[in-house]
């Protein structure tokens, strides 16, 4: 895993980026129930009651991590449209821009569906979830002029292909599966309606 921007602060002073940046290869390899108190604090070289009381509490550890790394997701999304110098693209072309092509963008992609997962048993890190999924569907907006929500349903949906644990979806076939489902989508009319066999 490169560890780059925007995803990892190696150099911030603040102990909310440092135990984002040590959560995210232990998410990436074994998803949310791979970060316990025992393996971050052994990333950070201290123990793991250490690593709690800089929160007070792990679940509050837990909404940290959330809301660290959903700001950072939103900030490679967002670098990621501004790459296609465009002022706005169409489905096919955001869903390209935004599907994981590369290991790290796989990595990044399953650390946050481990976040996104975590939320739904975990409240405080469920409404970072909503706040960042929210987010993320106003940055499509910014780029697409119609069919967003539909737009976020294939893209959500070719994300969790490609980083399936079993069978994942191979990277050059997602992208065709996304070029075809975008462009039928670009061409869906006001009614909502496309001959998907064009």
């Amino acid at each position: 895993m490169d560890r780059c921007e925007p995803m990892f602060r190696l150099n911030s002073p603040h102990k909310a980026d440092m135990a984002t940046d040590m959560a995210i290869p232990l998410l990436a390899d074994g998803g949310w129930s791979a970060m316990t108190l025992r393996s971050l604090g052994r990333a950070a070289k201290v123990s793991g009651p250490a690593v709690a009381a800089w929160y007070g509490s792990v679940e509050r550890l837990h909404e940290v991590i959330a809301s660290r790394y959903g700001q950072r997701w939103l900030r490679l999304m967002s670098w990621q449209l501004r790459e296609q110098q465009q002022d706005s693209l169409g489905a096919a072309d955001l869903l390209a821009a935004l599907l994981p092509t590369d290991d790290d963008g796989i990595a990044y992609t399953r650390v946050w569906l481990a976040i996104q997962e975590a939320g739904r048993t975990e409240p405080a890190v469920g409404a970072v979830v909503a706040h960042i999924e929210a987010g993320e569907r106003d940055l499509v907006a910014g780029w697409l002029e119609q069919h967003v929500d539909e737009t976020m349903v294939v893209l959500r949906g070719l994300r969790a292909a490609i980083c399936a644990p079993a069978q994942p979806l191979a990277s050059d076939e997602a992208r065709a599966l996304a070029h075809q489902l975008g462009q039928a989508l670009d061409r869906l009319d006001t009614t909502g309606t496309t001959d998907l066999r064009r």
